[in-house]
């Protein structure tokens, strides 16, 4: 979710007075810096209520690059590439395998090309779809 601001302020908003250098290297990792810069106003671009300025995939890169600002171990995903085409989920997942890389990461998703990816999948009630997930790839177990 996206606050009624700009684009550097969403991203700043992981971390209140994070300083220029933070957001511009966390817009970078969350891959917000290549849209950014094509924006009328580039960071200073204001999102509109609910970022709807924005692309979903826009969205959801600007939300992500809050999590590098704030430099948590632990990082939460619910859903973070639903109502994406495929190109937009992409563009989503690249930064976020990234971020994912060097913290304890609970990934919530009906997504089983998501769900894949993991470590170690938790199936909460029936999920036979993620069994069906070829391994090409997945590294998941199972438990």
């Amino acid at each position: 979710m996206l606050l009624d601001a700009t684009i550097r302020e969403n991203i700043a908003y992981g971390r209140p007075g994070a300083d220029e250098r933070s957001v511009l290297r966390a817009a970078e990792a969350a891959d917000v810096a290549g849209f950014a810069h094509r924006m009328p106003d580039g960071y200073d671009t204001a999102v509109g209520p609910g970022g709807r300025q924005l692309s979903g995939g826009q969205q959801r890169r600007v939300a992500i690059a809050r999590a590098p600002v704030r430099d948590t171990p632990v990082l939460v995903l619910d859903e973070p590439t639903t109502g994406l085409d495929a190109e937009s989920a992409r563009r989503v997942m690249e930064p976020l395998r990234r971020l994912m890389a060097s913290r304890t990461t609970f990934l919530i998703t009906h997504d089983p090309q998501l769900a894949v990816q993991a470590d170690t999948v938790l199936p909460v009630g029936p999920l036979p779809e993620l069994l069906d997930v070829p391994p090409s790839g997945g590294r998941a177990k199972v438990v």
